[in-house]
Formats: C-alpha cells, structure tokens, sequence
C-alpha cells in the first residue's frame, strides 16, 4: 500500500502538468484567433468596361474596426469631395461612371491619413488573348486535378484540443471521485 501512495502524487502531478499544458495551447490557439478579429479601415478598388466603352471605377470602403466608425473623405476627378463615415464592421460603395481611357486618381484619406487610389482604365481597345491548348495528362483518367492545402494543421489542433478535453476529464473524475 506504501508503494502506490509513493507514486500516486507523481501520477497526478503528470496529470495535472498534462493538462495545463493542453489547456495553455488552447487558450492560446484561441487567443491567436481573436486577437486578428480587429481590423482597420482601408480601401479596395476595381476597374470595368461599360456596353458603351467607357470605364467604371468601383471603390470600396471598408471599416473592418469592431469599435470606431472612420472616416473616408472621397475626392473624385471633376467632382467636389465628399466627406464618408463607415460605421463599424461595414462598408460603403462609390461608383467613378464614364471615364476615358488612361490612369484615373481619386485621393481618398482615412481618418485624416492620405491612401489614394490610382487605376488604369483601357476600355476603348478590345484585347483578346488566345490561350494555348491544354493537355491532359492521361486522356482515360477521369480524376480531377487535387486542389487545396493539406488539413494537417486543422487535423493537429483538433488533436490537441481533444487531448486538452481528456486531460481535464481525468484531471476532474480524480479529484472529484
């Protein structure tokens, strides 16, 4: 009976050790997560043809900020600046209609700081391009290329996160039992 009590508290030392070093992973697993989760304004933009030939420019604000709204202020070529606010987690679309070809710069600042966007409009002169043939590599195999990333890292966390579980089950069952 004295040799099981000698080694009792080395077992549940391992045990407890086990599991906060799972539960430490998690938590930080987690944390990695939420941390990222707040973003800041910025802008995006994308240049298209019109059935007319003329450019469209469309411009994107977007807040990804959870607390502050910001503030875009907009001066497009040929029109008085306009002043956006874009309340948190949202966004705002402008539309640059009828623009000729050649570079197109609209200033826009954020919350006070300069981010301008510059865009390329070629609409007047149709470009086609010819893509060259493409071969198989076993006409009779009818598998379809492999696409994606390996899920080893979801596969890993999900493995360490269900020995984290186990651990504390253990963990618990013995000090409760």
């Amino acid at each position: 009976m004295t040799t099981i009590e000698q080694f009792h508290p080395v077992r549940t030392g391992l045990r407890r050790s086990l599991a906060a070093c799972a539960l430490a992973v998690g938590i930080a697993v987690c944390a990695a997560g939420a941390a990222a989760a707040d973003g800041t304004p910025y802008v995006t933009s994308d240049v298209q043809c019109d059935a007319n030939a003329n450019g469209v420019l469309d411009i994107t604000l977007i807040n990804d900020n959870s607390v502050d709204p910001a503030e875009f202020v907009v001066a497009a070529p040929g029109a008085a600046s306009a002043d956006i606010v874009v309340q948190p987690l949202s966004a705002h679309a402008v539309t640059l209609t009828d623009l000729a070809d050649g570079t197109v710069r609209v200033d826009i600042s954020i919350n006070g700081v300069a981010n301008p966007v510059v865009a390329t409009v070629q609409c007047d002169t149709a470009t086609v391009q010819v893509l060259g043939h493409h071969t198989r590599q076993r006409e009779s195999s009818p598998a379809l290329p492999a696409t994606g990333s390996s899920a080893t890292w979801g596969l890993l966390v999900g493995g360490v996160l269900v020995t984290a579980g186990i651990a504390a089950s253990i963990v618990a069952r013995r000090r409760y039992s």
